[in-house]
């Protein structure tokens, strides 16, 4: 049961991006994950979608033999992401904070225990 369990996991994106492809149009420049992207940023795509906007990201630049539209996409969210990070909060912040409190602890506990 587990062997099919593991398997499962492993073939299941590619499964689903089987079924993704049959319903893709002819322009691969044009598919609902890259239009996303441009208007909301990396971020806005759900973990499914991410594999199928990196598919069509190259299926669209073997099209159009450039790569200028997907690096004014990830510039956005590089700038996006810089005028986040002036503020700690989110998952980063938070694992950090933790590790800082678990490493200081464990340097007071270290010095204590001499």
């Amino acid at each position: 049961m587990r062997i099919i369990t593991i398997l499962f996991i492993i073939l299941s994106p590619v499964i689903f991006a089987q079924q993704k492809d049959a319903e893709r149009e002819e322009n691969p420049c044009s598919s609902v994950q890259i239009k996303k992207a441009r208007a909301d940023g990396l971020r806005s795509l759900s973990i499914l979608e991410i594999p199928l906007y990196y598919y069509d990201a190259g299926r669209c630049m073997d099209v159009i033999q450039s790569n200028k539209v997907f690096e004014g996409i990830e510039q956005k969210q590089i700038n996006a992401d810089f005028t986040q990070s002036n503020r700690m909060q989110g998952w980063t912040s938070s694992f950090a904070y933790c590790t800082i409190i678990l490493l200081a602890t464990s340097y007071i506990d270290l010095s204590v225990s001499k």
